[in-house]
């Protein structure tokens, strides 16, 4: 198997992938692209063509162009060929734990718990209450009305499983359901996987992908929610929790043409909480034109010089995602 597992897994293509070193559902326990790319064939701003990466196990001759490249967002270089590492697929199925919650501050609380365990689950997924509405609006599942936020998790074996489960119901949890049943498994995450089709069905949305170490899940979570109230402004959130990547979603009406401006606020105020908390601007989805004024608020002058540097080297002319990034 390949097991770099975005939610997108329907539409995205690898070579996006490799352009925002994409993540998703299973990184916690697999890594994100980065770790499953071995080579690439890339096409230059001048129009020639190199190809990166060797055959062997180890090698170190010159600097790792493949890992330069990867995440680079189109601004290097184009990619046309991707040589990827395969991992043997599970002979058994993981252990899904799916978990009511009476608060999201709760939910990321239990994150918090299991990574104290030193289980490493195969995923570990959060959704807030309004991402559940959102959801439930798109494709009825049976939201019920005590559910504030939903845990769901996987484990490898049915002993990491009842880890998972005993760490949801230790912070909180109303109920807690274990399952071996791979169809209950796929019902349990299509859920998760519609958040985003759900957002865009509620409204226009400016989608985010801050991180922040999963000790810190809680304290974020509770401020996105005061971020909300003090701005009027929807924020459905879920998140890859298990490996602190969260997906806070600003939501406005689709008669707006203009992003409203107390969206604009309430995204700085997010981008910060996130900084403050050891966090990052983004965990996959890249910089892009968007976040590219809050750049300097996560990366020194010094290294933003050299990101500069690097582009001035490889594009010259800025052909390549002009505005883009740095």
């Amino acid at each position: 198997m390949y097991p770099p597992d975005p939610s997108s897994f329907e539409i995205c293509s690898i070579g996006g992938n490799v352009a925002t070193n994409a993540g998703g559902l299973r990184c916690v326990m697999y890594g994100v692209t980065r770790e499953y790319v071995l080579g690439l064939t890339v096409v230059l701003p001048d129009g020639r063509i190199i190809k990166t990466g060797r055959r062997t196990v180890k090698g170190v001759t010159g600097y790792d162009l493949t890992q330069l490249l990867v995440g680079s967002e189109g601004t290097l270089g184009i990619v046309t060929e991707v040589t990827v590492k395969l991992r043997p697929a599970p002979v058994i199925p993981p252990t899904t734990v799916a978990a009511s919650f009476p608060d999201v501050v709760s939910a990321a609380a239990a994150v918090a718990a299991v990574v104290g365990t030193g289980v490493v689950p195969a995923l570990m997924e959060l959704m807030d209450r309004r991402t559940l509405e959102c959801v439930e609006a798109l494709r009825p599942f049976g939201l019920e009305d005590e559910t504030r936020a939903m845990l769901i998790g996987q484990g490898t074996t049915p002993e990491d499983a009842a880890v998972l489960a005993r760490e949801f119901d230790a912070a909180g949890a109303h109920y807690t359901v274990v399952s071996d049943d791979p169809v209950e498994a796929a019902e349990l995450l299509a859920v998760r996987r519609a958040a985003f089709h759900a957002y865009e069905h509620a409204g226009n949305i400016f989608s985010e992908d801050v991180g922040v170490p999963r000790s810190q899940l809680p304290e974020m979570f509770a401020r996105i929610e005061a971020i909300s109230a003090k701005y009027g402004v929807d924020i459905p959130t879920c998140a890859h929790a298990g490996d602190g990547n969260l997906h806070p979603t600003l939501v406005y009406p689709k008669d707006q043409r203009e992003v409203p401006q107390a969206i604009w606020d309430a995204a700085d105020e997010v981008f910060q909480a996130a900084l403050s908390l050891g966090g990052t601007l983004t965990g996959e989805h890249g910089v892009g034109v968007l976040k590219a004024r809050w750049v300097g608020e996560e990366l020194s002058d010094d290294v933003l010089e050299l990101h500069r540097g690097i582009k001035a080297v490889w594009d010259p002319k800025n052909l390549l995602n002009p505005g883009r990034g740095f």
